[in-house]
């Protein structure tokens, strides 16, 4: 959620993803670079939002020195886990280097 309007407080504190997926022929996902945390690196959980307040959070991914040239998707996203679920509202978008 790199930038958006708080609508109602959170009841649960949910985590940032950002990951840079490659897929093989098969079209199964491997993680090549990213992270899982809460926003603001840890300073802003979301059960501290108030409606109202924008959010902008920024991410930097370092990807491997090694990485081939390709298409990549980027998945960024909120996930929460409840009990042993875990939910996602992921975004998701595809380049190529």
């Amino acid at each position: 959620m790199p930038n958006g309007r708080v609508e109602a407080k959170p009841t649960a504190d949910w985590t940032v993803f950002t990951h840079v997926l490659a897929h093989d022929d098969m079209g199964n996902p491997t993680l090549v670079a990213g992270k899982d945390n809460p926003p603001g690196e840890n300073s802003l959980l979301t059960t501290r939002w108030q409606p109202g307040w924008h959010i902008l959070d920024e991410y930097q991914i370092q990807l491997p020195s090694d990485l081939a040239s390709g298409e990549y998707n980027l998945e960024i996203g909120l996930s929460k886990q409840t009990a042993s679920i875990c939910q996602a509202m992921p975004l998701a978008c595809h380049w190529a280097i």
